[in-house]
């Protein structure tokens, strides 16, 4: 499937989370994506290369922070955080309430995915009024609609 088929696919108003698995598409993708204004998009997981070629074409980044990657290449210039925890839940609500203080958007890698228990992140998602007052977290799981009736 073509990728401007797979984006014509696409509800206005999503929001797509583009997971970067090969260098060099920034241009190509950012072109693409131009004829479909309504699609909130971001990139995340690609080389720290490659994220300074989408940085610099303004596409929407999101850096990856995890318990093995503290260190966030070009952190000022992203618009998010891909908030992972491969091991255990090691951040907390207050890591959360910083990034957001700091203005970015944080998308979290719900536990399942990572074949853990998710509902002690669900729970302390549901503490978060930035959760339901601002569209800055997400959360990617495998649960979407369990997540939607839990988190409101």
């Amino acid at each position: 499937m073509l990728f401007r088929d797979f984006l014509s696919l696409c509800p206005d108003g999503i929001t797509l989370a583009l997971n970067i698995k090969a260098d060099g598409l920034s241009r190509k993708m950012k072109e693409e994506l131009l004829f479909f204004p309504k699609i909130d998009w971001f990139v995340f997981d690609m080389s720290v290369p490659d994220m300074r070629d989408h940085l610099e074409r303004k596409n929407p980044v999101f850096a990856r922070m995890s318990e093995v990657e503290s260190d966030i290449p070009w952190f000022d210039k992203c618009d998010g955080i891909w908030l992972d925890a491969f091991e255990g839940l090691w951040f907390d609500r207050a890591l959360i309430d910083k990034l957001l203080k700091l203005g970015k958007h944080i998308c979290i890698v719900s536990p399942e995915l990572h074949k853990r228990d998710y509902l002690p992140l669900w729970n302390m998602l549901k503490t978060i009024p930035e959760y339901k007052a601002e569209n800055r977290l997400f959360l990617c799981t495998d649960f979407p609609e369990e997540a939607r009736i839990f988190l409101e």
